[in-house]
Parts: C-alpha cells; sequence; structure tokens
C-alpha cells in the first residue's frame, strides 16, 4: 500500500532522493517525469527532486531521448500511433516521441505488423474469411499501425496462405 506522506512531513535530503531514484532506476530505466512523479509521492521537496533529477541528467543516467529509443527498440509489435501514445504516457516530450518514433522505417512497421497478423492467423487451420480478416484488422489498428501499412498486410495475408491455411514461401511466386 502507497502512503504519500503530508507535506510537513517532506524530505529535504537531496542525499536521500538520490538513493530511492537509484533504487527506481535498478528496477528499469525511467522517464524524468516516471522518476520525478514517484520522488514526490515518497515525499521528497521539489527542490531535493530537482536536484537529483539535474544531477541523474549529468552523469547521463537519466535521458529521456535514449529512454524514448529504449522504450522503442522493447516495444515489438506496437505500430507508430500506439508508440507515440505510450511515450507520451510516460511523460515524454512530444518532439522526442515524435523524433523516435519516425525512426521506424515504413518496411520495419510493415514486418512488425505482418509478423503481429501472421501470429493472430496461424493456429486457423483455413484461409482466413472476411470475418478473420476483420479481427485481424482491428488487431492491427489496435496495436497502432497505419491504415496503409493494415492494408499491405491484409493483401500480403490474402496472397500468401494457401486454402490449406499454410503459408506460401516468401519466394514462392503467387497464383
Amino acid at each position: 500500500m502507497r502512503r504519500t506522506p503530508a507535506p510537513s512531513n517532506s524530505i529535504d535530503d537531496p542525499a536521500r532522493a538520490m538513493d530511492a531514484a537509484a533504487r527506481l532506476l535498478g528496477f528499469r530505466a525511467r522517464s524524468e517525469h516516471e522518476l520525478r512523479t514517484r520522488l514526490q509521492q515518497k515525499g521528497f521537496t521539489p527542490e531535493a527532486v530537482d536536484y537529483t533529477l539535474s544531477t541523474l541528467a549529468r552523469l547521463g543516467l537519466l535521458d529521456d531521448r535514449e529512454f524514448a529509443r529504449d522504450w522503442v527498440a522493447m516495444r515489438p509489435g506496437r505500430g507508430p500511433a500506439r508508440l507515440r501514445q505510450e511515450l507520451r504516457q510516460k511523460g515524454i516530450h512530444r518532439d522526442v516521441a515524435e523524433n523516435v518514433v519516425d525512426g521506424i522505417s515504413a518496411e520495419e512497421e510493415f514486418a512488425s505488423a505482418l509478423h503481429v497478423a501472421r501470429r493472430a492467423v496461424r493456429a486457423r487451420t483455413a484461409a482466413p474469411d472476411p470475418a478473420e480478416l476483420l479481427r485481424v484488422r482491428h488487431l492491427l489498428q489496435r496495436r497502432g499501425f497505419s491504415y496503409e501499412v493494415i492494408g499491405r498486410v491484409l493483401t500480403h495475408l490474402n496472397a500468401h496462405l494457401t486454402a490449406d491455411g499454410e503459408w506460401l514461401d516468401e519466394d514462392t511466386p503467387l497464383p
């Protein structure tokens, strides 16, 4: 159970704030916003939090751009729209999020969406019917892929699945 100390119990010790921040960063990387919020919840004063965050940034241990790049790399199967949303929820500035997500090429996005779609229909024993393709389309939309990429993936699925639900090799000429 989390306790939020009353303002009169605020902790003004930068060394304790640094220890708390190090423990939090030991679990996983965090954005500046996340770390600020967590330290404030623990009752540290704004001055102690500011000092801690500036020290960590100066030491290279707190970098929102690097955090965003790592976050995107750790989230396969997510489209650009979803990644932007997640980064914004983590407190990453819009420009940083856009810059990092815009680094994903159209072919990388297509490959990721195709992987998600193939996994979604892999267990099926027959080629997907229109209802199945609609389910896959909705899945890809929820994952944040663009409509253009979703259209390419659905076309690819139709062209590379046999009537028995087997995948044609990528090198096999299409019928």
